[in-house]
């Protein structure tokens, strides 16, 4: 069994080394906000330059909702576009940012 512990109302944190982190930005870098923008089209209008507002959304009411944060794939998108590979890589949260602020308007999807 593995503890867990969780922070609650904490907004910064000192980490060895000295660097002071808001845990907001933190937590959003792992989170795929464009991915998760991608499978809510509702939401897509409102944070599609803000990827950080549609983080605390997913934490403030998206999760509560039962939306999902993994219906689009990154890494999906760049193996569909050859173009995409080599200016990409294999980095799944940039498969999906280039997806909703470039791939779509010229059309693009997954194949």
């Amino acid at each position: 069994m593995t503890d867990v512990d969780t922070l609650s109302g904490v907004e910064r944190g000192l980490f060895a080394g000295g660097s002071i982190e808001s845990l907001d930005v933190l937590a959003g870098r792992s989170f795929d906000a464009y991915g998760y923008l991608v499978g809510h089209a509702d939401l897509l209008g409102m944070f599609r330059n803000n990827p950080l507002g549609a983080y605390q959304h997913y934490i403030q009411s998206g999760q509560a909702e039962g939306r999902v944060v993994d219906s689009f794939s990154g890494l999906s998108y760049i193996a569909s576009h050859a173009d995409l590979i080599g200016s990409i890589g294999v980095n799944e949260n940039a498969g999906s940012r280039h997806f909703v602020l470039t791939g779509m308007a010229e059309g693009r999807g997954v194949t």
